[in-house]
Parts: structure tokens; C-alpha cells; sequence
């Protein structure tokens, strides 16, 4: 068999007859290389699209992963730095809340200080009045005890609140007991030696007291 191959081979190659196959039958040689050839160069055709497409592939994924690298980096980097600005201002801001908080609370406190200070003045005022008076008694008493050391004999007279009169000659002790009285509903306490007035200011004084506390 192998030698009817051989045989067909070289008169293929001669040219003189027709190749057969085992069966009989005929094929063209020149056919059959052509075939074989035109396979070979699809074959190769096909094997260097494969390694374009693999490469292609390949280049796309290494780009595709250096531009997603790239992205995290920059996304970190965005992301740090919005963070920090974020912090700053958090800073800044409760910086900003603190400063307007203390200085609400150092003017609320100086609002009920003086608000509580009025308060006090009110309810104390009847009580400042009172020792006004008596600090005024007092200041009287010892101006007419000089003045009745230089003239013994001098006429005096007491005008004024009774409250306040009554303590005057308490105050002027033997020389009060000699002295004429008129109460009045004048807020002064006012003495008459001879020529001499004295007059308490307690009205002026709570007057202005007024006026401070509103």
C-alpha cells in the first residue's frame, strides 16, 4: 500500500497521470496543496487575531486597573482632605459657639444681677428711708446741741413727721422737753433756734434712690 502511495506521489509530481486515492478516486494535487496551504494561512490568521485580542485584553485590563488605582488614590486624597476641612471648621465653628455662648451667659448674668439688685433696692428702699431718717436725727441732734452750748436760753422749735419729731426730743434729751412741736405732713424734719433753720434732705435722698433703681 505504501508503495502504490509512493508510486502515485511521483507521477503526480511527473505530471503524466492522474493521482488516486485508495478508494479510486480522483484528486487534484495541485487542489489539495492549496487547500493545505490556505488552512495554514487561516489557521495563522486566527492564532495572531488570538494573541491581538489576548493582548488587547490584556493592555485593556492593565489600564482599566491603573485608572481604577488611580481613581482610589485620588477619591483618598478628596476625601482626606474634605475631612480635614470638615474638622477646621467644626473647630472654627465650636470656637465661634463658645465665645457667643460665654458672652450670652456673662450678659445674662449681669441682666439677673441687675434685675436682682432692683429688686433688693425695692424691697430695701422702706428700710433705707428709715435710716436716713434717723442718720438725719442724729446729724440735727448734734448740730442744736452746739448750737444750744453757745446760747442756752435760745427759743426751739420742732416741725416735721411725728415719728421724726418724737425722736428728736428723745434725742435732745433735757433740752428736747423745753422745745414747742408741730407735726406736719412735710417729709423734713426741720429745727428753729432763734434765727437758725435746720431741715433734714431724707426726701431728696430717697428721690434719687428712685430714680437709680427705676
Amino acid at each position: 500500500m505504501a508503495a502504490r502511495h509512493a508510486v502515485n506521489f511521483l507521477e503526480e509530481l511527473d505530471g503524466g497521470f492522474e493521482p488516486g486515492t485508495d478508494d479510486g478516486e480522483v484528486i487534484e494535487f495541485d487542489n489539495l496543496f492549496a487547500v493545505r496551504a490556505s488552512e495554514a494561512v487561516e489557521s495563522k490568521t486566527e492564532t495572531l487575531e488570538f494573541v491581538e485580542a489576548a493582548g488587547y485584553s490584556r493592555g485593556f485590563s492593565e489600564a482599566q486597573a491603573s485608572v481604577a488605582n488611580k481613581y482610589e488614590a485620588l477619591l483618598k486624597e478628596k476625601t482626606e482632605a474634605f475631612e480635614a476641612q470638615l474638622a477646621a471648621e467644626r473647630a472654627q465653628w465650636a470656637e465661634r459657639s463658645a465665645d457667643q455662648s460665654v458672652h450670652l451667659i456673662k450678659e445674662e448674668i449681669q441682666r439677673c444681677e441687675t434685675a436682682i439688685g432692683e429688686q433688693v433696692a425695692r424691697l430695701l428702699l422702706p428700710l433705707i428711708e428709715t435710716q436716713l431718717a434717723e442718720q438725719s436725727v442724729r446729724e440735727i441732734r448734734d448740730l442744736v446741741r452746739r448750737l444750744l452750748a453757745e446760747a442756752p436760753e435760745a427759743h426751739m422749735k420742732i416741725s416735721g413727721p411725728g415719728a421724726m419729731v418724737e425722736a428728736m426730743r428723745m434725742a435732745l434729751g433735757e433740752n428736747g422737753l423745753h422745745a414747742s412741736v408741730q407735726e406736719s405732713d412735710v417729709l423734713e424734719l426741720r429745727v428753729e433756734i432763734d434765727q437758725v433753720v435746720i431741715e433734714s434732705r431724707v426726701s431728696k435722698w430717697v428721690e434719687r434712690l428712685r430714680e437709680a433703681i427705676g
